[in-house]
């Protein structure tokens, strides 16, 4: 993956977001290559149940095959579970349960020497309770020739993070590993607030886990993969933390959900307007991580009366 980005965020109806996060992990090789990109693109609020979505709405914006060599070429484009082709990728996603869920309006593109093809994404979640509250990896991947059942041999791949609708009423039951309720905190205060939300955790394994309690760049060392964590629009938060729970670590039995307090203390230099984000991970002793989004809201300034 690039180090750096530029962010690019839409909003795509009411209830969809996209950011879109340029450079890729697989740019054009030189100029006598292939590649496709964006390489990494977030799409919020997916709904369990609901229509297909359009991932890049009316926008002009869309993954690009760029086909850099000299000669016309056919490149096929596909979804797949990330696993099949990559080793790892950001912490606190799972790889998506089933990539037929992603579905491309083109599976091959006919490109001349030194031109670009555009291809949609749409998405489609099944409407099941423990869809709620969840990050998952796909993996859209391009290669040279027609689609080919089982094929391997060079490929370049863009990730897609999919976040589907955060949802406080739910029993978490086999939603993931461990269950967040919600996953993402929404709350609006003033410059100088506090505030206490109660997040709730379910414990989905066959075993007792003990969770602790991370901020970004305790969970991630790495600073350059820092931005690509945060959803569009938001004040990255990362030191000083605005965050204090209830604790920094506790332990969890097979099926057992605690309800957890979190501290939110909004610095009196806040600035109105603004919607500030932290991320808070939970990370087990086997390994496993999820993390938690708190998005604070503060106020703008009310207009001076004539």
């Amino acid at each position: 993956m690039a180090e750096s980005f530029s962010k690019f965020p839409r909003t795509l109806g009411t209830c969809l977001t996209l950011m879109v996060l340029a450079a890729s992990t697989c740019p054009a090789v030189e100029e006598t290559g292939f590649g496709i990109g964006p390489g990494m693109i977030l799409v919020e609020n997916i709904q369990p149940g609901a229509p297909e979505v359009d991932v890049f709405g009316k926008t002009d914006l869309a993954f690009e095959v760029h086909n850099g060599t000299n000669k016309a070429h056919t490149f096929s484009v596909a979804v797949i579970k990330p696993r099949a082709a990559i080793a790892s990728w950001e912490i606190g996603y799972e790889e998506i349960p089933d990539p037929s869920w992603c579905r491309l309006d083109k599976a091959e593109l006919d490109l001349p020497a030194q031109t670009d093809g555009k291809v949609k994404l749409f998405i489609k979640v099944p409407d099941k309770p423990e869809y709620y509250n969840r990050k998952w990896m796909a993996l859209v991947v391009c290669r040279p020739g027609k689609p080919t059942p089982g094929s391997v041999g060079l490929q370049v791949g863009a990730r897609v993070q999919i976040e589907t609708l955060a949802k406080a009423d739910t029993d978490g039951v086999g939603a993931g590993p461990l269950a967040l309720a919600p996953s993402v905190v929404r709350l609006e205060a003033k410059p100088g607030d506090s505030v206490e939300p109660v997040v709730k955790f379910r414990n989905n394994t066959a075993k007792e886990h003990t969770y602790t309690l991370l901020r970004l760049d305790e969970a991630e060392k790495d600073a350059a993969k820092h931005e690509r964590y945060f959803g569009p629009g938001c004040v990255q938060v990362i030191k000083p933390s605005w965050l204090t729970p209830d604790g920094t670590s506790f332990a969890l039995k097979p099926g057992e959900t605690k309800e957890l307090k979190i501290k939110v203390s909004v610095p009196k230099n806040a600035e109105p307007g603004k919607r500030y984000e932290e991320l808070l991970f939970l990370k087990d002793e086997a390994g496993g991580v999820d993390f938690l989004r708190v998005r604070t809201e503060i106020p703008a300034a009310a207009k001076d009366k004539p």
